[in-house]
């Protein structure tokens, strides 16, 4: 059961920190909101700062730095040590290759839009250190990884592609293809049903439109 938020302050704080959730938080993400908590509360002390740390992060994870530290203990280490401690834990050193190999591999689920397809490549481009190549890497495979094939021979076609351009397109044109269903099911919904009437007319059937 994860730990109760904490809020460190004695006096009014600004926001609060919650202890940090092992397998489901990401440490990066954690610490980058530990430090705007820090400048928002001014807690500008390395002293200050590691006691936060410590009280905040939750007993789980204070568990685990005294197993890590042992036989220090983590009061005695710097908020900066402390920190480097986790991360070795929680994301140990990549293999560059199998990152890129899961990058490669990703493919646009059947439920999922462009923009959601898109943000999920950039997550996965954050572990596979492209450097000055990630956009052409981005392109590349949000091109390749489309599962409409459609908007992909469109963009097969047009010279000069750019990540941006890219998904301004791709999205452009899902979003048309959305709307285009949208209307073809209203327009389905409404429709008068092609309903004929038997009529005895002079002893004699005929088929004609239903009546008004």
């Amino acid at each position: 059961m994860a730990d109760p938020p904490v809020n460190p302050a004695t006096t009014v704080a600004i926001g609060q920190v919650e202890p940090f959730q092992m397998g489901v938080d990401d440490w990066d993400q954690y610490t980058e909101h530990l430090t705007q908590y820090f400048e928002a509360n001014s807690i500008e002390t390395a002293a200050k700062q590691r006691a936060v740390f410590l009280t905040v992060v939750g007993a789980k994870t204070y568990a685990l730095l005294s197993n890590l530290l042992a036989p220090e203990k983590p009061s005695t280490k710097t908020y900066d040590e402390l920190v480097a401690a986790v991360k070795a834990y929680v994301d140990p050193k990549l293999l560059i290759i199998a990152e890129r190999f899961r990058f490669h591999q990703r493919n646009q689920g059947d439920s999922e839009s462009v923009a959601q397809y898109m943000a999920e490549l950039r997550k996965l481009a954050d572990r596979c250190e492209f450097g000055a190549h990630l956009h052409e890497a981005l392109r590349d495979q949000l091109v390749c990884g489309l599962k409409r094939e459609a908007i992909q021979r469109k963009l097969l076609t047009v010279e000069d592609l750019t990540l941006q351009k890219v998904y301004q397109t791709a999205h452009s044109m899902e979003m048309a293809e959305k709307r285009a269903g949208e209307l073809q099911s209203s327009a389905k919904g409404t429709a008068i049903p092609n309903v004929q009437y038997t009529w005895a007319l002079q002893g004699k059937s005929h088929l004609v439109a239903p009546p008004p």
